[in-house]
């Protein structure tokens, strides 16, 4: 068939990052399927519906609209070390009552894509998703073939250096379809990446002598700690460009979890809250910064209002994305399969990325129906 004439949805597919080189290769958006409040903002004028111009529901049950679907992306993030999240409680004293355990989406999204039947599924996830979902979960597809990848998006052309993902692949019987890695080495820029964001949407920089409220008790020196976000600079040289520090109740200097600075060569993870900090001014980005690190096109636009571009909404919508680089990659190896379309270049062949013990596991678990490349 005509690249035109694939359909692709989402199930539980956050804003839509692993649907976009889908539309920009001229596929058909049929819709996405999304219950994370964050991701679902401001429906029907959100995120995802403005971008793609499709449908976007909440009810699982209500599937018709992506009926027919070629390809279905899938992006659920409800494990925590292989087992259900569970909510909590705290109580007057402090401690943590359990309850009971929340609903195991990603299994719901996977009866959906079941249902759907799709030619191909891709599915984003941390590998300790497999210790829960191990083979004999994916043999009973008895349709498909399943490939799993354990991929570094940075050496897939994302300038985020540890953003590894467990990547699992659906495939009809039909199509015999065999993954072919493209790793690469790239000589990256941190700071070209960021240029020219002045006149782009969601690109509101923090005033440099503003009041920065979020890192008042950081470490500047042994007796001075931040006031205005322009002294996080000093701040890092403090810390020697390692974890920013802070003194706590007993005066005792601690590191602050996560608030490390990315460097030229390399940009670290994109995660949510303000622990994202510019390699020149050191100061937190902006949502369009961060959506240029995790590859998003400058005609993406997060539909969230100026005042709230530093509030939790905004921040999960960029960082629970999944960088685009490997996402047009796959993409484009699928398309192959479905379509008339053919690679313009030709894949490495190369994996230079860490390995992971548990997708190597399962590779050989599930090696009746699993072939190397």
């Amino acid at each position: 068939m005509k690249i035109q004439e694939v359909k692709v949805s989402g199930v539980s597919g956050g804003v839509g990052t692993m649907l976009i080189p889908s539309k920009l290769m001229g596929c058909k958006i049929l819709g996405n399927l999304e219950y994370r409040k964050p991701l679902i903002y401001n429906t029907p004028n959100s995120t995802f519906e403005k971008y793609f111009n499709a449908e976007l529901k909440t009810d699982y049950e209500d599937i018709d609209f992506i009926k027919g679907s070629n390809i279905i992306f899938i992006q659920d993030d409800c494990l925590d070390n292989g087992k259900l999240k569970t909510s909590f409680n705290r109580t007057k004293n402090g401690v943590k009552k359990e309850r009971t355990p929340k609903k195991d989406y990603f299994y719901r999204s996977m009866e959906v894509v079941k249902k759907i039947s799709p030619d191909f599924f891709v599915i984003d996830n941390n590998p300790k998703l497999l210790l829960k979902y191990n083979a004999e979960y994916w043999k009973t597809f008895t349709e498909y073939d399943i490939t799993f990848e354990y991929v570094s998006n940075y050496h897939y052309g994302n300038i985020q250096k540890g953003r590894n993902r467990l990547i699992i692949i659906g495939s009809k019987k039909k199509y015999n379809f065999k993954f072919i890695p493209n790793e690469r080495f790239y000589n990256w820029s941190l700071t070209k990446t960021l240029e020219n964001c002045e006149n782009l949407p969601n690109h509101y920089p923090l005033d440099p002598n503003a009041e920065a409220k979020h890192f008042q008790n950081v470490l500047i020196s042994d007796n001075e700690t931040v006031k205005y976000y322009k002294d996080l600079k000093r701040a890092f040289e403090y810390c020697k460009f390692k974890q920013l520090l802070y003194r706590n109740k007993n005066n005792e200097i601690k590191t602050r979890i996560s608030c490390s600075c990315s460097f030229e060569k390399y940009s670290k993870v994109v995660i949510g809250g303000w622990m994202n900090f510019h390699p020149v001014t050191f100061i937190p980005t902006t949502i369009r910064e961060r959506a240029r690190i995790q590859g998003f096109p400058d005609d993406f636009v997060f539909q969230i209002p100026k005042e709230m571009h530093f509030k939790d909404i905004a921040f999960k919508q960029v960082a629970k994305a999944i960088p685009f680089q490997f996402m047009d990659y796959i993409t484009k190896l699928i398309l192959t399969y479905l379509s008339d379309y053919k690679l313009d270049f030709n894949p490495s062949k190369q994996r230079y990325g860490k390995i992971s013990d548990i997708v190597e596991k399962t590779k050989i678990e599930y090696k009746n129906n699993f072939e190397e490349w």
